[in-house]
Order: structure tokens, then sequence, then C-alpha cells
């Protein structure tokens, strides 16, 4: 872990200072709060949620279709519509909360409006969100996060941890699902899937040099950090200089070998493969499920926040 040093955490880092006066609440659902709000609370989802993603050629977010109708019914459903307000009453973001009877509360479509971007608005609406579970005795506060779309680095900046990995139903994207303990302080931690169980098959790591993206399979890892460090090492050892973590690749039991993953990119049968100059333009790393089924998006990091990888100690 010490040999992975922290990357630049844009929740908690390289922020606008923050909007002052912010009010949250939470909307009832009654028909006179939804015909006021349920419009205004799409629009701001869509707003946020189109063209959102850092790393182009994936599907669009379900947020970017959001519709009036869809809020209405989550409203007169009981799912928790909360509103950022500004002191003059203007909509800075908006959330969905459910509340499960297995006892935590799930977030979803965490959106912020155009004028409060970079502002650090959705991280204070999620602590509002924490502190009233905090206050509901509710032990646990989830949510689902895109790999592909680079969001669970947002959330770990937050204190979230990986609770589990699985594929998309309906598009070929891997989630993480993700929670905290409200009542503990945020802890950030870039990398917070120290739990993981160890790779099933070989592991692709994707690795970003001054002159693009690499792909390395590392087959003898015992975890994956430790594939991180040998994909790293291997870089290195051949002259690759300021490498960093772009993202990692795990192979479900039922996985080919991943040279079919990587056909096409760098040298045939290479464990170690230059895949071009720009993220977005290497499929396999866009999105590994649209090239093989059985290759799920493990992490990724957003463009220009690549991990740094400290030189290697043996």
């Amino acid at each position: 872990m010490s040999d992975l040093k922290r990357p630049p955490m844009t929740a908690a880092g390289d922020l606008e200072p923050d909007p002052g006066g912010l009010e949250f609440v939470r909307l009832d659902g009654d028909e006179v709060t939804i015909s006021k709000w349920a419009g205004v609370v799409a629009v701001i989802t869509r707003q946020a949620y189109d063209g959102s993603d850092p790393i182009h050629g994936l599907p669009p977010p379900d947020g970017s279709r959001d519709t009036a109708a869809e809020v209405a019914d989550e409203l007169r459903a009981g799912i928790g519509v909360w509103l950022a307000l500004t002191p003059d009453g203007t909509p800075a973001g908006a959330a969905r909360v459910r509340a499960h009877e297995a006892g935590y509360w799930e977030v979803s479509r965490v959106a912020t409006a155009p004028a409060g971007k970079k502002r650090g608005v959705a991280r204070r609406l999620l602590r509002a969100i924490e502190d009233a579970a905090r206050d509901a005795v509710v032990p646990r506060v989830r949510l689902n996060a895109v790999v592909e779309r680079c969001l669970p680095s947002f959330y770990a900046a937050l204190g979230y941890r990986v609770v589990t990995h699985w594929p998309s139903p309906d598009k070929p994207l891997t989630e993480v699902t993700m929670e905290r303990d409200p009542a503990t302080p945020w802890e950030p931690d870039p990398f917070p899937w120290t739990a993981m169980p160890p790779p099933a098959a070989p592991v692709v790591c994707w690795l970003t040099d001054p002159a693009g993206l690499w792909a390395v399979v590392v087959d003898d890892a015992d975890d994956v950090f430790a594939a991180v460090r040998s994909a790293s090492a291997r870089l290195v050892s051949s002259g690759v200089p300021a490498v960093r973590l772009a993202g990692v690749d795990l192979p479900t039991e039922h996985a080919p070998d991943p040279q079919e993953l990587l056909a096409g990119i760098g040298e045939e049968g290479a464990d170690v493969r230059y895949a071009g100059p720009v993220r977005a333009s290497v499929p396999a790393h866009v999105a590994p499920r649209t090239v093989h089924p059985e290759y799920h998006a493990f992490w990724r990091l957003p463009p220009g926040r690549e991990a740094e990888i400290s030189p290697w100690r043996w």
C-alpha cells in the first residue's frame, strides 16, 4: 500500500471555496411539492450527468435521461429526494436516498447544478445525508458507482469503501457498491479495496507514462497491489519513466487468456504492450466488457489524476 502514492483527491482538494450558506432539505412526497420540484430535480440531474464521463466512448449515464415523471414517481413511493439550496433558494444540487429494510440508506443520482461544479456541493450534500442517517441511527450509507466512469475514486475521497464489484445488468460496464459508517469521520483512501480476495486469473494493469497508455498482464500476483507493483516494475526495468496507475481489470473465473482482451494492442502475445497515446482511443481500457464480457474493470482513475507509483523497494 505504501508504494502507491495518494493521487489528487477531487472531492477534497483542487476545489474552489465552498458556496456559503447552503441549505439541505428533504422533499416531501405531497403533490404540491412534486409539482414544484420534480421537473427542477430532473433538469439538474440531466445537466450533471450529460457529457460527464472523463473518458469518452461509454454508454450515456442513466442520469442523463432523468425525467420529471421519474422523480415524481420516486417521491410518491417514499424515496427521499434531497436538495442543496443557495441562500436565495436556487437549487445547487440534488440526490436520491432510498431506505432499505436491511438497515441501510442507498444514495443515488448525486448531481450538481452547473454553477456549483468544483465547489464542493456534492461533497456537502452527501455529508448532510450522512448526518441525517447518523441522527436516525442508520449504520451504513451505500451507493453504487460505475468503475469505467472513474466515479469510485471520487467517493473513496469521501471515505467510502468498496464492498463488492458486479457487472452492470443493462450495459457492458462494471459497478462497485461502496459504503461508509455515517457516525465515523471521513477517512479518504485512494485505494479502498485492500480487503478484496486474490485475483482468480491474470490481471491486466493499465499504466501511463508521458508517451501514453501501457497494458501489462500479471499472472502470478497474490493480490491487486502485488499485481500493480509487478506491472510497474516491468515497465521501469524496461526504461519506461514516470509510471502512473490508470486502472486495473480483473477476470471472472470463466475468463479466457487475457491476450484475447488485448488483441490488436501492441505486440501480439506480449505481456507488456504499448496501447497508444490517448486512453480514450483504447476500447479494452475504456470498457473491457465490450471487448470480452468476462473481463471487468476493477478500478479506474480519471485522466490527469492517475496515481503516482514510487520507486520499488524489494
